[in-house]
């Protein structure tokens, strides 16, 4: 578990995204802290708990899907400014994914405002024909762009929004 990326023999497909956000850094980075009771996946309701105090390693399920676990490490962190970690997904579930890492980079701009970069590195399970690794690429592609789209809605507008 967790390989950080490191070691599986295909080449990660890397994307970056960005976004203005009409709402404070400190407000976003609290949505993407697992360490946060505001954490985006729990204000969903999803069950987000800690595998062991002060390991930065975490584990999600999302009720609506039975049977799918998330599994998140906490890569790197900065308050308000940069927040990375990568997740592997156990069960059943139904893409090629085997690991990715979500770096987002939060830098405030004017009063109340920031903009976010979301770099998302995935890795597919080897092997992958090219035409199977070309839809895997183009969901993650969706994915990214729908992440960072979410991320600004419940800023600026609460879990409503989203």
């Amino acid at each position: 578990m967790f390989g950080l990326l490191k070691g599986r023999g295909n080449a990660p497909f890397v994307q970056t995204v960005d976004t203005f956000i009409n709402a404070p850094a400190e407000t976003v980075y609290r949505l993407l802290d697992f360490a946060s009771p505001e954490h985006r996946l729990r204000q969903r309701g999803f069950k987000v708990v800690e595998i062991a105090s002060g390991s930065g390693r975490y584990k999600s399920e999302d009720p609506g899907m039975p049977g799918l676990v998330f599994f998140h490490e906490v890569a790197a962190s900065e308050p308000y400014a940069f927040y990375a970690f990568v997740s592997e997904v156990e069960g059943d579930f139904f893409g090629e994914l085997v690991e990715g890492r979500s770096e987002y980079r939060i830098a405030p701009e004017g009063a109340g405002a920031c903009r976010v970069e979301l770099t998302e590195t995935s890795l597919f399970t080897p092997g992958l024909s090219r035409q199977a690794r070309k839809q895997e690429t183009a969901m993650m592609t969706i994915a990214v762009n729908d992440d960072i789209a979410r991320l600004k809605m419940e800023a600026e507008g609460g879990f409503d929004a989203s």
